[in-house]
């Protein structure tokens, strides 16, 4: 591990041990950090947040479309098994088309 990404795991475990207020001041500096190295990349910030925002927007949609499918199918394999359900589906015997006949 690089001097550097040592001193932020150092930063990080105090800011987590902080109150609020001092947690909120840091998040700020580290914000300003970022903004400064995007723009000595000449990286507009403001855009790569909004990129990166409409990127986490599209991963999540997708798990949460993934998972819906999931469990719409969970659901419909559920019901079909069901007890109820496969008495229901199951071939009429010969007594059973004899009654639903005579109707």
């Amino acid at each position: 591990m690089s001097r550097s990404e040592k001193n932020w795991l150092k930063r990080a475990k105090r800011v987590t041990e902080q109150d609020s207020d001092h947690t909120r001041k840091e998040i700020g500096d580290l914000l300003f950090a970022a903004s400064n190295f995007a723009h000595k990349g000449e990286v507009d910030p403001e855009t790569v947040l909004r990129e990166a925002n409409a990127k986490f927007n599209q991963r999540f949609c997708s798990v949460e479309n993934q998972l819906t499918a999931y469990f719409i199918a969970g659901a419909y394999s559920l019901i079909c098994s069901s007890p109820v359900n496969r008495r229901r589906n199951r071939p009429a015997s010969g007594m059973d088309r004899r009654a639903s006949t005579s109707r």
